[in-house]
């Protein structure tokens, strides 16, 4: 009985272990920390009065910031617009 709950204790703290380790690399690799979301109207070129509708997307992480730009399909005489950037804050990449 003793070597039993001996090897399930281990058990449970391996499994621990590795579920708050799992974590915390999800967590300082991930930039999903803050999200935030906006319909935005802008127009579709600089000094230009014709206007697009969009969605602006920001995910900030702890290494990173990520930016989406992605036009509604109500006009289909320009190009699609789909823009996708991540900024690191170190200048690093990983």
């Amino acid at each position: 009985m003793c070597i039993l709950s001996k090897r399930l204790s281990t058990f449970i703290c391996v499994t621990i272990s590795l579920f708050v380790g799992a974590v915390i690399l999800v967590a300082n690799f991930g930039t999903n920390w803050h999200v935030a979301e906006a319909n935005i109207s802008s127009p579709y070129r600089a000094f230009s009065k014709e206007k697009i509708s969009a969605k602006v997307a920001v995910k900030v992480g702890l290494q990173s910031v990520n930016i989406t730009l992605k036009a509604n399909a109500v006009h289909k005489n320009h190009e699609d617009i789909n823009y996708n950037e991540r900024f690191f804050w170190i200048g690093r990449k990983y």
